[in-house]
């Protein structure tokens, strides 16, 4: 069976409707798809014998069908009748897509093949296509799911002992394969969705803290913790897995695990590793231009809302060091300012608006620390402004007073103002009376 063809008969099939429809609305496209016209120019090229009528000619055709074209139309109603049977669902049709990108997307005996094989000898792992390493990993995480439910099935202790092993000889060998991606930097497949089936893995079946349990228990911690210490890039894609911020008003995922310590202790840890990793990022990404610009939609840039706006590991007192030393380069790196400048205006955009934190006062706790206010406002002046940004940051002063500060504001940001200060007062000092 081709499968490519089978694929693009199928789909070309969905669309089939609404093309014979346009067909059959328009006297031109009739006439070119007219069958006996197009059969009689495939017979007779270049207007051959073109005194004979249509139909004499399809009869010619007809009756000499050789025997090798009847098998050809038997085979393609054998075709049909098999699309007839093909799942049409939108799961199927990406399906069948991967099928003709990557036909050597793998069986069930393949992977048992590749299992035994990778068992043996990891580096066999790198021979695999990285499509294929997905795949394996995929079957490898259905594997120890499927192996992980029937524990609560099986009635011989024999039983449920295999069982036990064939989880720990997956989870180590999953270790291997952490070590194998990074030792020879091959493209991480331990992608955030690999990371979510790991975690579920770890909070739906291993509550039990009991002899084999306790083994398993122990290797998915290892494991889990191992992802996320060789996590690179997309730090943000494995926060959201986890959802820190939803700790207090525990989201619908993870309200089955209110009450089993053993996964919250370990989301717990795995977060603190994240946001340190995010932490360091975000310090990176002010030396990039709209390095730290937020997304105002309230479902957007949820893990770097986390880290910037409430007391977090990035703004607490321990990073002032790293946050000062960041200003000093914006002496000279203009970026690095524009970025503290849009912090600082995000801050008091923000401070009132409905965020998913779900806590409004997280932000204003935050600008009246006047510590970690006066750090970041250094950063937002180190250079003189352009006019029109000064002018923006007037209205953000007036904000921060009347509506944070109110009358606790007396040299809080003001103690002195730069010496270019004055200037630009002055340079624009008729700016309003001009727009009214």
């Amino acid at each position: 069976m081709n499968w490519s063809f089978l694929y693009l008969a199928r789909l070309l099939g969905l669309e089939f409707p609404n093309v014979l429809r346009n067909i059959l609305n328009k006297e031109e496209c009739q006439q070119f798809f007219n069958y006996s016209k197009r059969l009689i120019e495939a017979i007779f090229p270049d207007g051959e014998k073109e005194d004979l009528s249509k139909e004499d000619e399809l009869n010619i055709f007809l009756e000499n069908s050789s025997e090798k074209e009847k098998k050809n139309r038997k085979q393609l109603q054998q075709l049909l009748d098999k699309m007839s049977k093909i799942d049409i669902s939108k799961e199927k049709i990406l399906f069948y897509f991967r099928i003709v990108e990557y036909p050597g997307l793998m069986t069930c005996k393949e992977f048992k093949e590749y299992f035994i094989k990778i068992d043996k000898n990891a580096s066999f792992f790198n021979q695999l296509e990285f499509e294929n390493q997905k795949e394996y990993i995929r079957k490898i995480l259905n594997d120890k799911e499927n192996k992980l439910s029937n524990k609560s099935n099986v009635v011989l202790d024999e039983e449920e002992s295999k069982l036990n092993e064939e989880i720990l000889k997956i989870n180590k060998q999953m270790r291997k394969l952490l070590e194998i991606i990074e030792k020879n930097k091959l493209k991480n497949i331990f992608s955030p969705d690999v990371f979510k089936n790991i975690l579920k893995h770890y909070g739906e079946h291993l509550e039990n803290s009991e002899g084999f349990n306790l083994k398993i228990r122990d290797q998915e911690e290892k494991l889990l913790i191992e992802i996320v210490s060789k996590v690179t890039s997309g730090i943000e894609l494995y926060l959201e897995v986890l959802k820190p911020w939803d700790n207090q008003y525990i989201s619908n995922e993870y309200k089955k695990y209110l009450n089993k310590d053993y996964f919250l202790q370990l989301k717990k840890k795995l977060e603190t590793n994240l946001e340190e990793k995010l932490s360091n990022k975000l310090l990176e990404d002010f030396k990039k231009r709209n390095g730290i610009k937020l997304d105002y939609n309230y479902n957007k840039d949820k893990a770097k809302k986390w880290l910037l706006l409430r007391k977090s590991l990035f703004n607490s007192k321990k990073n002032y060091t790293r946050i000062d030393n960041l200003i000093k380069k914006a002496e000279t790196n203009k970026m690095i300012q524009e970025n503290f400048y849009n912090y600082f205006t995000d801050l008091i955009s923000l401070w009132d608006k409905p965020l998913f934190l779900k806590n409004s006062d997280s932000i204003k706790k935050l600008l009246k620390d006047k510590e970690f206010l006066n750090l970041i406002w250094s950063g937002v002046i180190v250079n003189q402004l352009s006019d029109a940004k000064f002018y923006d940051l007037k209205y953000y002063i007036e904000e921060l007073e009347e509506k944070i500060y109110q009358d606790e504001f007396k040299n809080i940001i003001n103690n002195p103002y730069p010496n270019w200060w004055s200037n630009s007062e002055e340079k624009i000092k008729d700016w309003g009376e001009s727009e009214q």
